[in-house]
């Protein structure tokens, strides 16, 4: 519904506004992450993720996104196939 009382079809999440703020707000996060970090290979990862957030390679979704060692290497719909089921609860 809108302001108005009316139905509104649109998406939120499909929305360019709301995806370039759910960005923004994930690359604040990993800014944070980042000045907390000590530890090089999770540095590496958070600013691969960044620069991935800010060149459009990470896109808004609700995909995980694999990296590995400083490096964007997969993505994945959810959690068990991104583990696998061994993982699961």
């Amino acid at each position: 519904m809108d302001i108005a009382g009316e139905p509104n079809p649109i998406i939120r999440s499909t929305l360019v506004s709301h995806q370039n703020k759910a960005v923004q707000e994930r690359i604040n996060v990993l800014c944070s992450a980042m000045e907390r970090s000590t530890f090089l290979p999770e540095r590496l990862n958070i600013e691969a993720a960044i620069t991935g957030y800010d060149s459009g390679a990470i896109p808004c979704s609700n995909q995980y996104i694999l990296i590995w060692a400083g490096a964007i290497v997969d993505s994945c719909p959810d959690y068990n196939r991104y583990h696998g089921p061994q993982f699961s609860s």
